[in-house]
């Protein structure tokens, strides 16, 4: 799960992403409609309850992406 500074969950997160075949739709973002949604949708399931509401409600899975990265990596 999702902490304050916990880098194995972006390491862990990316693997699952990769396998699944939606990295792209976060690295690079994408205009396929399912990979995006299916991205977005995993990312949601990985953070604590109290923010998949925050999260899911972002546009693509690279604006959710880019979010967790800076609010909880301090990475721009």
């Amino acid at each position: 799960m999702l902490t304050k500074t916990n880098y194995s969950w972006v390491m862990l997160m990316k693997l699952k992403l990769q396998v699944r075949r939606l990295w792209m739709a976060v690295n690079i973002s994408t205009t396929d409609y399912i990979d995006d949604h299916n991205a977005l949708e995993a990312i949601t399931l990985e953070v604590p309850p109290k923010m998949q509401e925050a999260i899911a409600s972002k546009a693509s899975a690279k604006i959710a992406w880019d979010a967790l990265k800076k609010t909880h990596l301090n990475v721009d």
